[in-house]
């Protein structure tokens, strides 16, 4: 057989060409600067050195033809293809094959081109990102929230008395370790709590109890959050702290009146905005007149310890002076340095505006005429989420909730299983005394054998040194707790 010419006709007398003798183009339909638009229509006019485009409107002698490739437009861009028109039925000569590496590496440096200025943008985009999270989160190097669990917060119990010693107000202080974030929760006097050792009793009374920290611990059982100690303040105390710093500026909503024997009263504190010397403040920061509700007196308290925390100096050093100058006006189990560090960090939030107080929710209860709240539990769960998030300690989230009497009559028993179920992660419920005194073994008791309450009550009885042989079942069951426990005299302490 012969070899045919390019042009020559195919057999069977088809001029179709067919595809798989075409050249072969794979480039991106989407090159801006290749991408030939609209329709293109050729004259028929063999002649002519060029031909001439024209819209879908052309003459009726124009003849209609494909769109070009872009890689066929790009060798005509570049001079690399014949610009005459052929005749009607002719096929194109294929472009060399130097025309054709021309351009495809024109093709791959357009692409890379585009490609560095796509790499461009998402770089510029990244570093904008990058300024964003530097100015939003702070210039320390690393954001405030690294996915990781966050630091706990620094919790100090203040409190102060009344001349009696009992606690007349209280706020359970927690603030962030850089001083950007502070929690202040206002705890009522008249809250119910239990103390280990003691059983129940009001909040206030607790600070008379002569077991140190009292408060703390009833506090950190009932709420499930950490209260490592607290700083108590007689009226002479805080009063002396308040002149060390100068005074304080209050909004005093009512004039503080002290009765006297012929029925008439002196006016202590007069109300109106001004600065209270260390008496006044200390006066108006514990006052209830007689019929208000105990929120009156907490919100008087925190106007007062407001200014008192803002006005602290800075540094640790500065605040364990000023504390010790204080002496036994200001009283606290925690560690100096400990202490200062809670104080110091809720002070910066203060001075930020950083810092919130709110009162803890409770309802009233009645006991017999005297006033008595309880804890609004669901409210108070919802306030632990938020604003005591960071002071969550293991009995916040412990499965087991284990509740001690006193089987024996000894004093400060339920003081130490407490301080145990607390090492050991438990969460520990007071329950007083037992039915009776006279146990010689203490018992561990569940409700059913079920092996997830057994598991619960032996890890009870190993945290307080019981023996196996302790735990018992039992058809009495408490909503209290998971686990009952009754020290008897073999009880170590």
């Amino acid at each position: 057989m012969g070899r045919r010419r390019l042009g020559d006709p195919l057999p069977g007398g088809s001029d179709e060409v067919p595809a798989a003798f075409l050249p072969r183009t794979e480039l991106p339909p989407a090159v801006p600067s290749l991408e030939p638009s609209g329709a293109f229509t050729v004259a028929a006019d063999a002649g002519s050195d060029s031909g001439s485009a024209s819209g879908a409107g052309a003459g009726a002698g124009a003849e209609r033809a494909a769109p070009r490739e872009p890689r066929a437009v790009l060798l005509a861009e570049r001079g690399l293809e014949t610009a005459s028109v052929l005749p009607a039925g002719a096929v194109a000569p294929a472009p060399s094959r130097r025309a054709s590496r021309d351009a495809d590496r024109t093709l791959r440096q357009v692409r890379q081109a585009q490609q560095l200025r796509y790499g461009a943008i998402a770089l510029a985009g990244l570093l904008i990102l990058g300024l964003l999270g530097w100015l939003v989160f702070g210039r320390g190097g690393a954001p405030a929230d690294s996915g990781g669990p966050a630091a706990p917060d620094r919790v100090v119990l203040v409190s102060l008395s009344d001349p009696a010693g009992s606690g007349a107000a209280s706020a359970l202080l927690a603030a962030a370790a850089d001083g950007n974030r502070a929690s202040g929760v206002l705890v009522p006097s008249y809250l119910r709590v239990d103390v280990a050792g003691f059983g129940a009793t009001s909040f206030g009374d607790a600070l008379r109890l002569p077991q140190p920290g009292a408060q703390a611990s009833a506090l950190a059982d009932l709420l499930g959050v950490r209260v490592p100690g607290q700083l108590s303040f007689t009226p002479a105390g805080f009063a002396a702290l308040v002149d060390a710093l100068g005074g304080v500026e209050v909004s005093v909503d009512v004039d503080v009146l002290r009765p006297e024997a012929d029925g008439r009263a002196t006016i202590l504190v007069a109300a109106g905005t001004r600065t209270l010397d260390g008496a006044a403040a200390a006066q108006y920061g514990a006052y209830l007149t007689p019929g208000e509700p105990e929120q009156k007196r907490l919100a008087r308290f925190k106007e007062v310890l407001d200014p008192v925390l803002a006005a602290l100096p800075k540094g640790e050093g500065a605040i364990q002076s000023l504390l010790a100058g204080l002496g036994s006006g200001a009283a606290s189990a925690l560690a100096p340095r400990d202490l200062a560090e809670a104080l110091g960090s809720f002070a910066d939030a203060v001075r930020n505006n950083s810092a919130t107080f709110t009162a803890l929710p409770v309802r009233a209860i009645d006991a017999g005429g005297t006033p008595a709240y309880g804890l609004d539990r669901a409210a108070t769960d919802k306030l632990i989420a938020t604003a005591l998030a960071g002071a969550r300690g293991p009995a916040a989230s412990a499965a087991t909730r284990v509740l001690v009497q006193n089987g024996v009559g000894t004093p400060g028993l339920g003081e130490s299983a407490r301080t145990r179920l607390v090492e050991a992660g438990l969460a520990y419920v007071g329950g007083g005394n037992a039915d009776r005194f006279g146990y010689t073994e203490s018992v561990v008791l569940i409700t059913g054998g079920a092996p997830a309450a057994r598991g619960r009550a032996d890890a009870v009885a190993t945290a307080l040194g019981l023996p196996a042989t302790a735990v018992r079942t039992t058809t009495y069951g408490t909503s209290l707790a998971d686990v009952v426990v009754v020290l008897g005299a073999d009880y170590a302490g």
